[in-house]
């Protein structure tokens, strides 16, 4: 039976063997600072816990994986393998492949740059000079990104991949 405090969510789970030293405070300090939320008057360890980043001393899986100073040390799934075929077949070997590794945050930067790297941009000339017209926006790829590594299972032994 499991008491009214206690989550389900796996992300949550709190790693007995880490410490808050292994959580990087200046990236949740610049993160806070990025959005905006650096002047809330709450002490950092209070509101990692209260975003349940923090488990008493232990970091979370989630406080790992978006602020850890070595997240794959600790979970080596915790990464996006991204490969580039050639046309339409992925059984054949990739022309370009890349392990996306770093904070949460960071992969999903990589993935980006990646894909802006190798999906084709057509243009259209309007007046004297090209528009880039791309056949997905920018968005929806992120958006897709975001969803693949935040809400995948932790507990399946594989990276995520990015085909």
């Amino acid at each position: 039976m499991t008491r009214a405090s206690e989550s389900f969510y796996y992300d949550e789970k709190p790693l007995p063997r880490l410490g808050i030293e292994d959580l990087d405070l200046y990236a949740f300090q610049y993160y806070l600072k990025k959005t905006e939320q650096d002047n809330l008057g709450i002490d950092n360890q209070r509101l990692l816990r209260s975003w349940r980043l923090l488990a008493g001393d232990h970091p979370t899986i989630a406080g790992l994986v978006l602020f850890g100073k070595a997240p794959q040390e600790h979970l080596p799934f915790a990464q996006v393998n991204a490969f580039r075929f050639p046309g339409t077949d992925s059984s054949g070997d990739p022309s370009d492949g890349k392990e996306l590794k770093g904070q949460l945050l960071e992969v999903i930067d990589q993935a980006e740059r990646f894909l802006n790297l190798h999906l084709p941009i057509p243009r259209q000339i309007r007046g004297f000079e090209p528009e880039a017209k791309p056949e997905l926006p920018s968005a929806a790829l992120r958006e897709a990104v975001v969803n693949a590594v935040a809400h995948r299972d932790y507990t399946v032994q594989g990276a995520s991949r990015l085909l």
